[in-house]
C-alpha cells in the first residue's frame, strides 16, 4: 500500500513546479482572520469572506493577465459544494479554475 500524500505537500509540489517554470503564483490562505493584538489578549477571529477560494492562484505567462486557480485535494479528498461554486464562478468569469489531485 502506497503512503498517502498530505494536501499541504501536494500544494508545495505544485507551487515549486510553478516557480521553476516562472509562473507568478501564490498560496491563497483563506482560513480564519485574526483581529486585534495577541500580546495584549485582545484577539478575536472571524471567518474569511473569501470562503471557497482555491488553494493556489496565479497568472498565465502569456501576458494576458488571465487568472488560474487550483483547488488541491488528496486522492480521496472531497470538493465541498461552496468550493465547486467558487470554481464555477471563476471559470464563468474568464479564469481557468480546476481541482488538482495527488
Amino acid at each position: 500500500m502506497a503512503a498517502k500524500t498530505a494536501e499541504g505537500n501536494i500544494q508545495r509540489l505544485i507551487l515549486d513546479w510553478l516557480t521553476i517554470h516562472k509562473y507568478y503564483a501564490w498560496r491563497n490562505y483563506v482560513g480564519a482572520v485574526m483581529h486585534g493584538n495577541a500580546k495584549k489578549g485582545a484577539v478575536r477571529f472571524s471567518k474569511n469572506p473569501a470562503r471557497g477560494m482555491p488553494d493556489i492562484m496565479g497568472l498565465l505567462k502569456n501576458g494576458s493577465g488571465r487568472l488560474f486557480a487550483i483547488e488541491v485535494k488528496t486522492e480521496t479528498g472531497r470538493v465541498a459544494p461552496h468550493q465547486k461554486e467558487r470554481l464555477a464562478a471563476l471559470n464563468c468569469n474568464g479564469a481557468i479554475a480546476f481541482v488538482a489531485r495527488d
